[in-house]
């Protein structure tokens, strides 16, 4: 499949952030484009920096510069974009291709051309430490500000390679100078400097020394993406593709209860398991089977559940495909009736 990139360049014309040049065929996208790729309140002392974010059906990666050419209004500000279509976000796994076609330094001069993006195997080596510490605040729902320029675009890139289409379009980053001008961000970088700035705020800060004692599955497959690990064959049992990040999260709490489903006795946790399955919006892709074994286990632990457990029943809900197994819970449930109301020593109220 063939994924054509286009390019824009953006910046100061007559006083104002304006189009330089394009090779989209629409030029009034790349209009409309035009103002979101200015940088507000701008600091000092930051080098060019890598930005990405949706514009209607397309998602733009591009590279901002401080624009210090002579004669030039202070704050001033030069970007070199990329503009790819939603549907081709998909195909596009490693950024390093992408980050290939920016300059080191401003180029108003830059000869563009359309790019037919050619994927090759990623070789960014980056600290995973600081990258997991950034994922676990992403799977918590946490805008992660990242101290330091150095590795921002590394870090961003390897999130990326192992992120499904609807998260890339969802992804927000770029750079900020102060933390009350953070809007939805997913995660930012910022220079050294500005550190204290950000200590004491609810942002999730990934400093340079930072790293996670004991990382989640989740992070863990953010960052590496290994096949080889229980939560991807968890991932596969179940034939799902997570669309975003909270989903991941969500997924990972029934982990543990999938990899000792046999011998699990806990009926919450068995039953939070369906729930997280049955939750999936993608339910026709969850292979019946599992979900079946989660149903024949909640089906062994009945008989030694309490009263909350049998009542947390009354909202399971069994698709077409799974009534086969509504006698034999019917049957089960009929039986720990039997012998909770008959029992002298049963009372409801205390049934904790």
């Amino acid at each position: 499949m063939q994924i054509t990139i286009h390019q824009a360049l953006f910046g100061d014309k007559k006083d104002s952030l304006s189009l330089l040049k394009t090779t989209l065929p629409d030029e009034r996208l790349a209009h409309k484009i035009c103002n979101s790729t200015d940088l507000s309140d701008r600091g000092q002392n930051w080098t060019p920096a890598i930005r990405g974010f949706a514009f209607d059906d397309n998602y733009i990666i591009l590279k901002t510069y401080s624009d210090i050419s002579p004669g030039m209004r202070q704050g001033r500000v030069f970007s070199h974009a990329l503009i790819i279509e939603k549907n081709d976000l998909g195909w596009i796994n490693n950024l390093e291709v992408l980050y290939d076609h920016f300059q080191n330094e401003m180029n108003k001069d830059l000869d563009i051309q359309p790019i037919i993006y050619l994927d090759r195997e990623f070789s960014i080596t980056v600290d995973n430490d600081r990258i997991i510490k950034a994922a676990e605040g992403l799977l918590n729902e946490q805008q992660i500000v990242w101290i330091g320029q150095d590795n921002f675009p590394n870090a961003i890139a390897t999130l990326w390679k192992n992120f499904k289409t609807a998260t890339r379009f969802e992804f927000k980053f770029g750079i900020n100078f102060n933390p009350t001008s953070v809007s939805n961000q997913n995660i930012v970088c910022t220079p050294d400097s500005l550190l204290p700035k950000w200590q004491n705020t609810k942002f999730c800060i990934v400093d340079k020394e930072d790293k996670v004692a004991n990382p989640s599955p989740a992070a863990l497959f953010l960052v590496s993406g290994d096949k080889n690990t229980n939560f991807h064959s968890f991932l596969e049992q179940i034939g799902y593709e997570h669309t975003s990040l909270k989903q991941l999260s969500l997924l990972e709490k029934g982990l543990n209860t999938f990899t000792s489903l046999e011998t699990n006795n806990d009926f919450n946790e068995v039953f939070n398991l369906f729930n997280i399955l049955n939750a999936n919006k993608n339910i026709s892709e969850v292979k019946n089977d599992l979900i079946i074994k989660v149903i024949n286990r909640l089906i062994q632990i009945i008989p030694h559940a309490n009263s909350q457990s049998i009542n947390a029943l009354r909202k399971l809900k069994l698709t077409k495909e799974l009534l086969v197994l509504k006698t034999e819970l019917e049957k089960v449930i009929r039986i720990w009736l039997e012998n909770k109301l008959f029992d002298s020593n049963f009372n409801l109220t205390n049934d904790t």
